[in-house]
């Protein structure tokens, strides 16, 4: 995963973004996650960081800044995943062109208003922010800017903001809902080594000093405070443009020796300062997400704010603090002056504003931005399948695909098959299209645009290929294309032997394709612990997880007894049906009662009843085509035998089991995993014919067949559920893509 982070500020300089961007890039670094970051600075290096940091002179002219940044983050964002634009203006708009030149992912984080806090600052307007939204008597540079942060807002895939007020703004610039995430700030408790003595009728507020945070309502307010706590004082922290007027309406008051004004403070040194006082106020006309009000909260003072912005969604009036209007002097006065007079109330509601504290750890903060990033919930998967049927509703493929799509945020399955090409949405989270093969000269190139499509469409953190083979080299392909992890499934246990690859010249062919393709994966699932095994000792390195494929229980119970073996499945050179036909042979010249069902299908049938009639068994053999009630098919049967030389996990075992019938198998598949020899059947080694048929023998024996019949039963009930296998699956994706 590579992000490439777009910033207007980074340490050394200060603020917001200066203070959350490094905090990030450390975190999705830890996850092992490649990061780079664009920024406007004044210096050319900063702190020694573990990821580049590509810096723009601030004293540029604008065009060739502005043309600088571009290019900066043109080069940078060269196979990344997605760009993470800090503001929507200075660095979301460069961010968004290149993103979309790129045809990458573009999220957005909004802290507020960038045109409306330009036009304060800078006397282009004196209103509040919800009036500017509207507002159509600006200079041309405000017009532009709100023209552009909206613009940019519009065309995003995400957007971030630290309050539901600001998601409201979002929204009012035309942003889709529901592409707008709230995040909380979270904030980092700060610790003194030793507490500030309390006076109790000191008065703190801190922050910018700029028109919007309503620091002359509060002097204001100050003298009818006096009146009521004659020893009441002032401390304001902070430094801005509004610094000299400020003092000015100090001095109208005559209240300079009631007010200090610190200039800017350490964090620490701002903790102390709230600390000291007896009440903390913040009485802005507007806040996206206050870190000062958390701070207080920290800090044990009482908090008297206005209620704007995201302030009534961190204070609750009455509960851990009291709001009162923005502007309202009067009410200020008031609401100061009885925490300053009410020393019970007052701690009564620092008390309450401290418990809210948890809620804003910097922890669940990261962990939260990680998730926005890498999709709307958790992970977001593209899964290449070979299973055509995927794009019917009613088929199993198609179920465990809503299983997984519950747990993600949105999953997208690219399924090759020899099929009319479809497009289908299973849930609002699950789409599938279905490539068609049938050509194979067209095939390759069609299924490795339909994984690119898919991924860009999507945003999506990971592929994942259901064999190293076919799906696995289109995965590959794409994966490699797009820079997207790849996740590369074994379901045959086609390493663990010769067997397979010596079955034909194409197995031949692509066996060291898959072996190659194996070694390229970011991550490996195996079906069955033995495949894992093998796959640990290959790739050492690699990140592996053992789950294996669900299979559905049945309802029947068979009543056969243990001489009446059966097998269902297919009719083919894996299976090494031949070993079974003659091992029953021998089991049928000491047990003439015995018989055998030849439950399925496939290339190797006329074969194999020849050899059943050479061997003299052909009328103890029962051949049984396929059906959709193949239930009935086990509830004739006593034992069931599988007689493969390679298996991945070998669903007929666990149907078996699950209608209570003991198993006779190879040591291939699930064999001693979920079917264990000696307690629900008998487990030899492939090939051993003298074994198997001794195998055989034992299961006729009714007391054991009886015991291994129940044990079978209670393992198969015993096994995970779906939604277990899930979320184990589902859990693995979420661990590779860094959540």
């Amino acid at each position: 995963m590579k992000v490439v982070v777009a910033t207007g500020i980074f340490p050394p300089d200060v603020g917001g973004p200066a203070t959350f961007v490094p905090k990030l890039a450390a975190h999705w670094r830890s996850l092992g996650w490649t990061v780079e970051v664009v920024t406007y600075s004044d210096s050319p290096d900063g702190e020694a960081v573990s990821y580049p940091v590509h810096r723009v002179s601030r004293k540029l002219p604008m065009a060739l800044r502005y043309w600088s940044y571009f290019c900066q983050l043109w080069k940078v964002s060269r196979g990344a995943n997605l760009i993470f634009a800090q503001d929507p203006v200075a660095a979301g708009f460069p961010a968004w062109l290149v993103a979309t030149l790129r045809r990458k992912r573009l999220l957005l984080k909004i802290v507020g208003d960038f045109a409306w806090e330009h036009a304060q600052v800078q006397g282009g307007y004196g209103g509040s922010l919800e009036d500017f939204q509207a507002e159509r008597q600006l200079a041309k540079p405000f017009r532009l800017m709100r023209r552009i942060e909206r613009f940019v807002a519009r065309r995003a895939d995400g957007i971030v903001v630290p309050s539901h007020y600001l998601a409201g703004v979002a929204r009012g610039w035309g942003a889709q809902p529901t592409k707008v995430t709230v995040i909380y700030n979270g904030v980092e408790p700060i610790l003194l080594k030793d507490h500030p003595v309390k006076v109790p009728h000191r008065i703190v507020t801190a922050g910018r000093l700029v028109p919007w945070k309503g620091i002359d309502t509060l002097i204001g307010a100050l003298p009818k405070i006096i009146e009521r706590v004659p020893d009441a004082t002032l401390v304001v922290v902070g430094d801005g443009l509004d610094e000299a007027r400020l003092k000015e309406r100090v001095h109208l008051f005559k209240l300079g020796d009631r007010v200090e004004f610190t200039g800017r403070l350490s964090r620490e040194e701002v903790m102390r300062t709230i600390e000291s006082g007896g009440v903390f106020a913040l009485l802005s006309s507007y806040e996206g997400f206050s870190h000062q009000l958390v701070e207080a909260f920290q800090s044990g003072t009482a908090v008297v704010a206005s209620n704007a912005g995201g302030n009534p969604e961190l204070v609750q009036d009455g509960v851990n603090g009291l709001l009162v209007g923005y502007g309202d002097a009067k009410a200020t006065a008031e609401a100061v002056s009885r925490l300053l007079e009410d020393r019970k109330l007052a701690e009564q509601l620092a008390g309450s504003a401290a418990e809210r504290v948890k809620e804003f750890s910097v922890e669940n903060q990261m962990a939260r931005m990680t998730e926005f990033c890498v999709g709307a919930r958790d992970a977001r998967v593209l899964i290449v399948s070979r299973d055509g049927t995927i794009a019917d509703p009613k088929s199993r493929g198609a179920g465990r695909m809503r299983l997984y799509a519950e747990r993600v945020g949105h999953l997208h399955v690219v399924a090759l098959a020899k099929a009319r090409s479809q497009k289908s949405e299973l849930a609002p989270n699950l789409t599938v299209e279905v490539v068609d093969i049938r050509n194979p000269l067209l095939a390759l190139t069609k299924a490795i645009l339909a994984v690119i499509r898919g991924q860009k469409k999507y945003g999506l953190g990971l592929i994942s290929a259901q064999d190293p083979h076919e799906a696995g080299l289109v995965a590959w392909k794409a994966s490699y294309w797009t820079k997207t992890p790849l996740l590369i499934e074994e379901h045959g246990g086609i390493l663990l032997g010769p067997h397979w690859r010596e079955e034909t010249s194409k197995n031949r062919a692509i066996y060291g394709l898959g072996r190659w393709l194996l070694s390229r994966a970011d991550a490996l699932r195996a079906v069955s612990q033995k495949i894992a095994d093998d796959l640990a000792r290959r790739f050492p390195q690699t990140p592996l997880v053992q789950v294996q494929v669900y299979t559905e229980p049945l309802t029947v119970d068979s009543k056969a007894p243990g001489n009446v073996y059966g097998y269902v499945g297919r009719f083919v050179a894996q299976k090494n049906l031949p070993l079974l036909l003659k091992s029953f042979s021998q089991v049928h010249q000491g047990d003439a009662s015995a018989r055998l069902l030849m439950v399925g299908g496939g290339p190797l049938e006329s074969s194999l009843r020849q050899q059943a009639t050479d061997l003299g068994v052909g009328a103890a053999v029962t051949w049984i085509p396929f059906s959709e009630d193949v239930a009935q098919a086990y509830a004739q049967i006593g034992t069931l035998t599988l007689s493969s030389d390679y298996e991945g996990w070998a669903r007929i075992v666990i149907e078996a089991m699950s209608c209570g019938i003991p198993v006779i198998m190879t040591d291939v598949g699930c064999a001693n995993e979920a079917m264990r020899d000696g307690i629900e059947g008998r487990v030899v080694p492939i090939g051993d014919q003298a074994a198997f048929v001794q195998a055989m023998k034992d299961a006729a024996d009714p007391f054991r067949h009886q015991l291994w019949s129940v044990n079978a039963k209670l393992r198969a009930a015993g096994l995970e559920t779906p939604a277990q296998l899930a979320d184990r699956l589902t859990g693995f994706w979420k661990q590779i893509v860094g959540l």
